[in-house]
């Protein structure tokens, strides 16, 4: 039996490589957004990798996918200052490895090879298989991977193991012996004992409907993934910390395998921040920032769903209802253009500061009186060196000028001060000295 049939079930369904595409990394102008992602992105190395060369193993139908997974996992759980990208990266090269192999023939197995067999087999947690060599079987060879089987009285496959070299375990495969599918999966590190992963099957069709993932112990579970066996599209995929807390969860959409959302968690497992996606591109939709309680909110982040882009930053009161200041952004540069701060109501305008489009420097800042309409003072900048050009202030009515100040554009020193009379006429002017 070939290891192509051993894992998975056929050798032409190559569509659909969803989690091996590395994601878009956008600009971010706030450390805070930053902190937020790479709490996540820190246990998602290894973890994401493994589970995407995984997945290319599960819908790709490639040989000794397990191994390459596994040395994957391996490399990069040893790397933890590395970035997602650079593990989405790893992940990406395994699967370019796997894709260029898809055409070689994997049933070139000689079918008359005797096999084991055994009326019950033991549970994997009850005997030390990792030494490949001393399970007892006829072993026959596939394109590199050596095989064992184990059947039953009655004829029926019960158990293939896999590995690599001949010597050291590599994969058990345990079968349903009603339907004589496949029933689950389990991955082995380089030492042949401790688990990498576990894959449960669906009975109908035969193909995977959960994955599981451990750390280098075997036991520490960092990731569970479940799959639409109809599609072998992810649909959750839930990230663990090494005490055990919840780091994230994600939700897929079951018909394009895109993201749909994704939810941070804190250690004591409070959301952090959930990210929501457009179903069709995958791009980012809208980001929610919750504070400590993890119920009230601390800021949201839209974005143009064209793009993935930022338009606008809400960020709100310690009730997280009322605004505290809402940033908007230039679509195409990505730059800030106005950002409103509000008075204590969370609804009053405070001050308005305007920014240039293509250099995100200051071109205006408004202040606003008590009302929220009556503007108070306006101060103008140069967007090429960020100096003050002039200050206006108005009186109570907001039209009639009280004084404006002109400074030097070259230097942004102060030059002269202009005085207006309650009537708008002028009433003195003062040179700086």
């Amino acid at each position: 039996m070939s290891v192509g049939k051993i894992l998975f079930k056929g050798i032409d369904s190559t569509s659909n490589i969803q989690e091996v595409k590395k994601e878009e990394v956008k600009p971010s102008t706030s450390t805070e957004e930053n902190k937020e992602k790479s709490n996540a992105t820190k246990y998602m190395i290894g973890a994401t990798a493994l589970a995407a060369t995984i997945a290319v193993g599960i819908i790709g139908h490639k040989n000794n996918w397990w191994r390459k997974a596994a040395d994957a996992a391996d490399d990069l759980s040893k790397k933890g200052a590395e970035t997602l990208d650079n593990a989405e990266n790893k992940a990406s090269e395994i699967a370019d490895d796997l894709s260029k192999k898809g055409s070689e023939s994997i049933d070139n197995v000689d079918k008359n090879s005797p096999e084991i067999t055994s009326p019950n087999p033991k549970p994997l947690e009850d005997i030390d298989y990792s030494d490949f060599s001393k399970i007892e079987g006829e072993i026959y060879e596939d394109q590199g991977v050596f095989c064992k089987d184990l059947k039953n009285e009655e004829g029926k496959l019960v158990r293939t193991f896999a590995s690599e070299d001949g010597k050291t375990l590599s994969a058990i495969v345990d079968y349903d012996l009603s339907t004589g599918d496949r029933a689950k999966t389990v991955i082995y590190h380089s030492d042949g004992k401790t688990v990498n992963a576990i894959i449960d099957y669906d009975k109908s069709p035969d193909l995977p409907f959960k994955m599981s993932m451990f750390g280098e112990d075997g036991k520490t579970l960092q990731c569970i993934e479940y799959y639409n066996p109809s599609t072998e599209n992810l649909l959750t995929r839930t990230l663990f910390r090494q005490d055990g807390t919840k780091l994230a969860y994600t939700d897929y959409d079951p018909l394009t395998g895109e993201r749909l959302t994704n939810t941070v968690f804190r250690a004591d497992e409070t959301v952090s921040a959930i990210t929501e996606f457009d179903p069709s591109s995958g791009k980012d939709l809208k980001m929610l920032s919750y504070n400590l309680d993890g119920k009230t909110l601390n800021y949201i982040i839209n974005y143009d769903p064209s793009t993935g882009k930022k338009l606008s930053k809400h960020r709100f009161m310690s009730d997280g209802k009322s605004l505290h200041n809402v940033i908007e952004f230039d679509p195409i540069t990505g730059n800030c253009l106005k950002e409103s701060h509000f008075r204590q109501d969370g609804k009053t305008v405070d001050l308005v500061t305007e920014y240039d489009r293509l250099t995100g420097n200051e071109l205006k800042e408004i202040s606003y009186g008590s009302d929220g309409k009556t503007i108070t003072s306006v101060i103008e900048y140069d967007t090429s060196t960020g100096h003050r050009l002039k200050q206006i202030a108005y009186q109570e009515d907001g039209k009639t000028l009280k004084y404006v100040v002109d400074n030097d554009p070259k230097t942004g020193i102060k030059l002269k001060t202009t005085y207006y009379k309650p009537d708008g006429t002028v009433d003195r002017v003062e040179n700086a000295l």
